[in-house]
């Protein structure tokens, strides 16, 4: 028996951002499920988060994952076996509230069979046995151990700070970037990427010198300048000024925009010279392996995003 693995769909990603949702149309239409059908493969396993809020879904969002994905699913008769990610799920210690059980039906149209767990479990406890070479798990990503057992009051694991980037209640304190979230729900409606993390950064250095020289403090206010990522070799998604671009030539402003991050002209040209020997080269898999304690609360992360 054929199976096909799919997992980390994250519809509704990046704010449901449309260039990120047109590019996982195509994928869908033009690659998964031609691929299922010429392989004749007809069981899948989601491996989780298949949506990317945890607490609510757009409409647009939820039609967008019905009509292209859930529904062409049911055409072709795959039988789908999805477990539920962290992303699906509205708390953090249950699955009873998911968004799989609330967005939709099984295939006759009358109710969803989940197998739920009422507390974490760190054991597999099943009669159901599949036989295969290789198991990939992907799990997401949980708060900074230090963030949670701080002093400051915090939400979804961030600490939340006022309109000056100040921490409520601890004036002179500042958090900014992915460990921090406004309290009012206006200030929250841009991702949590790097060029907001730079405008946090130049607006807490502001009011540092301000609080120093016993001045006013400004307060945030942020003009989105879009938003582009690298996907695969070459191949990038863009959106600026309302324009959409995808391809090589998005993979190209991606990268011509991170060159102009770079601190000073040396390091510009060398990573300049790298790319471009890439261009030439093929895809190098090996990665160097550093131990270390990861029983401290202070860890690295191993990883880096890709997405500005």
């Amino acid at each position: 028996m054929k199976i096909g693995i799919l997992n980390d769909t994250h519809f509704g990603v990046r704010n449901d951002s449309e260039a990120f949702r047109d590019y996982q149309l195509k994928f869908f239409k033009d690659i998964f499920f031609p691929y299922l059908k010429e392989h004749n493969i007809k069981t899948l396993i989601h491996l989780g988060d298949v949506v990317d809020r945890r607490k609510f879904i757009n409409f647009e969002t939820a039609s967008t994952f019905k009509e292209h994905f859930w529904d062409r699913l049911w055409q072709e008769k795959i039988d789908t076996h999805i477990i539920i990610g962290n992303h699906d799920t509205y708390f953090k210690n249950t699955n009873d509230v998911n968004a799989i059980e609330n967005l939709y039906t099984s295939f006759d149209g009358k109710n969803v069979i989940l197998n739920k767990l009422s507390k974490p479990s760190s054991g597999i406890d099943s009669k159901n046995v599949i036989d295969c070479h290789t198991l990939v798990w992907t799990a997401g990503v949980t708060p900074v151990e230090i963030i949670q057992n701080s002093v400051f009051k915090i939400k979804k694991g961030k600490i939340i700070v006022n309109e000056f980037l100040e921490i409520p209640n601890h004036p002179g304190v500042f958090a900014i970037g992915d460990c921090s979230q406004f309290d009012d729900e206006v200030n929250n409606k841009f991702p949590p990427t790097a060029q907001l993390a730079e405008a946090h950064a130049k607006l807490v250095a502001y009011n540092i010198k301000q609080s120093i020289e016993n001045k006013e403090k400004k307060k945030f206010v942020y003009n989105w300048k879009g938003q582009s990522a690298i996907i695969g070799k070459h191949y990038g998604i863009a959106e600026a000024m309302g324009i959409k671009i995808t391809g090589f030539w998005a993979w190209v402003l991606w990268r011509n925009y991170y060159l102009t991050k770079i601190p000073n002209l040396e390091k510009r040209i060398r990573v300049w010279l790298d790319w471009n020997i890439d261009l030439f080269s093929r895809i190098d898999i090996s990665r160097y392996g550093f131990k270390r304690d990861t029983s401290k609360e202070y860890r690295e992360l191993d990883e880096v995003d890709d997405v500005w």
